[in-house]
């Protein structure tokens, strides 16, 4: 009688069951989060530019400066002009000083004695007249036109006092204060406007591009310089239309960088553009990754090729196996399923992969179960029914992607 072989040593895993979503990886280009052109908002030759292409900026740092020594000149006429507005609107402010009014006070005062002294000259100049005491017509005129101009004065200096006491009238402070504003106005004007010579950097990034130099002549809208935000990047990726209604904004995805083997990025959808090219039928989707400067031989930088996964289907509970644990024949794929010590042949069919997971659906639904055990190691050489001697048993779960998002893989 033939002696049977030995059992064949194989190691072997779990099949177990789990919450996942079909992915697919597609080509993206990395980009800076922000892009600003920095232009000039005046004309003038620039007489300082003080940074280089790669150069890192922070936000206000200073691109550049243009000459501005004429507009200067304009800035302090214009500030003494509105000094000498504000000392008139406080000339009329505080009103009249006490000089004023005594001197108003001692005028009046005059007014009055000469008044009284006309009008006693006239007294006795009518009694002279009256009696034809040798006083003409003439004289008497004369003496009488001299007091009605004493009264007259009188009572102008009574008013000029009562103008003094009472003070500017409020129409005139009005029209001073509003002189006064207008010319801050003007002066503000003028600094806005000397601001404008200065070029500054809007956020915190790096210079990408120089676009003048010293001594250049520049008009307004000319390039001074380029500045990009990096930290955090934008990695855009073309999602076809099939697959972009399983895409959800705060998605976090896995990106990898050809550029960067063996580095591992993790990015969160910020926007899914809704515009789609009509010859592709593909939409935009706009992923955030963060990249600080702890490192920066290995940060993302514009322009390098990403691969980004991405979700293509809904989600489903399926059955999960290391892609080792499969026999494959074209199309058509074995899982050695290990019953008792002997080891059963089971037809599946292949779903997504996830990681060095593959999902199945055994052709017999009741063939292949959460919590068998199937051979991934060795089964290449087996045949059903084959004797086995498990040597080692490996954790199917270590396999799975690692990712923070539930949606990909959940127990």
């Amino acid at each position: 009688m033939a002696q049977e072989p030995a059992p064949a040593p194989v190691i072997v895993a779990e099949v177990f069951e789990r919450t996942v979503q079909p992915q697919a990886t597609y080509v993206a280009e990395i980009l800076p989060n922000r892009r600003a052109v920095i232009g000039s908002a005046v004309d003038g030759r620039v007489e300082t530019f003080q940074v280089d292409a790669g150069q890192p900026v922070q936000q206000g740092d200073t691109l550049a400066t243009i000459l501005s020594a004429t507009i200067r000149i304009e800035l302090a006429a214009a500030e003494a002009e509105r000094d000498l507005r504000d000392a008139e609107r406080k000339e009329l402010e505080n009103g009249s000083l006490p000089e004023e009014i005594a001197l108003a006070k001692a005028q009046l005062a005059a007014a009055q004695a000469a008044a009284e002294y006309a009008k006693s000259r006239l007294s006795r100049a009518e009694t002279l007249y009256q009696a034809q005491a040798g006083l003409s017509a003439e004289e008497y005129g004369a003496v009488r036109s001299q007091s009605l101009r004493a009264a007259a004065a009188l009572d102008e200096a009574r008013n000029q006092l009562q103008l003094v006491e009472d003070g500017p009238r409020a129409e005139k402070l009005a029209q001073a204060e509003a002189r006064f504003r207008m010319q801050e106005q003007v002066v503000a004007g003028i600094e806005d406007r000397i601001r404008k010579y200065t070029l500054r950097a809007p956020f915190e990034g790096f210079v990408s591009r120089e676009q003048t130099e010293v001594g250049a002549w520049l008009k307004q809208g000319d390039a001074v310089a380029e500045v990009i935000e990096i930290d955090p990047v934008e990695v855009v990726v073309n999602v076809p239309e099939t697959a972009i209604s399983h895409v959800r904004l705060e998605h976090e995805c896995e990106i990898q960088v050809a550029a960067l083997p063996g580095r591992r990025f993790v990015g969160t959808v910020a926007s899914i553009v809704p515009q789609g090219d009509s010859q592709s039928r593909s939409f935009p989707v706009k992923i955030r990754v963060p990249n600080p400067t702890e490192d920066p031989q290995s940060r993302l930088m514009p322009g390098m090729l990403a691969r980004v996964t991405l979700p293509t289907g809904p989600e489903s509970t399926s059955l999960l196996v290391p892609k080792d644990g499969l026999n494959l024949a074209g199309d058509a794929a074995t899982a050695m399923k290990v019953v008792g010590d002997k080891v059963v042949a089971v037809p599946v069919r292949k779903g997504a992969a996830f990681g060095e997971l593959i999902q199945v659906t055994s052709v017999d639904p009741d063939a292949l179960q959460a919590g068998d055990t199937i051979v991934v190691r060795g089964n290449e050489r087996l045949r059903p029914g084959q004797a086995v001697a498990i040597r080692n048993t490996i954790d199917s779960a270590e396999f799975l992607p690692e990712t923070k998002n539930p949606a990909r893989t959940q127990p």
